[in-house]
């Protein structure tokens, strides 16, 4: 698993070795205060996407043409409010949170707007929580190295 911070757009892939993925699973979290706007907008709909997530979730290439699988991004607008309570919250600023569940072998990404009130339920940004188990995490069939 990748953890990464800084002023990141609040994602979670799933990076590809040899195909889509069969490698590790990566959450970036969002900054607590973002100083400028950040967006995921591939040029094509995702390949392999879950049923009811954004158009930019699935399978693509990534730049340098490796297999990303996005699993939740959260973009800003392209034009965020002046008031600055309502700037921050709309540059996707918050509070990334990761739970391990050793009795389910998994984890769970956690992604709350800056205002989000954290004990109502559904308050998180769209898309998360988003919850893997262990053995989908570097998901490569183990190989035997023979000299």
């Amino acid at each position: 698993m990748h953890i990464a911070g800084d002023q990141h757009l609040p994602a979670v892939v799933h990076y590809g070795l040899e195909t889509h993925r069969d490698g590790p699973v990566a959450f970036a979290g969002p900054a607590v205060n973002v100083g400028y706007p950040r967006w995921w907008e591939p040029t094509k709909t995702g390949r392999n996407k879950t049923t009811g997530t954004p158009g930019f979730t699935g399978d693509f290439p990534d730049h340098f043409g490796n297999p990303l699988t996005v699993l939740a991004y959260k973009n800003g607008p392209s034009d965020p409010p002046r008031p600055v309570l309502e700037a921050v919250n709309a540059k996707t600023s918050g509070l990334g949170v990761v739970r391990f569940k050793k009795s389910a072998r998994s984890f769970s990404f956690e992604c709350w707007a800056y205002s989000a009130e954290v004990t109502k339920p559904g308050t998180q940004m769209a898309t998360w929580p988003v919850t893997v188990n262990q053995f989908h995490n570097y998901a490569r069939p183990p190989r035997i190295c023979r000299r």
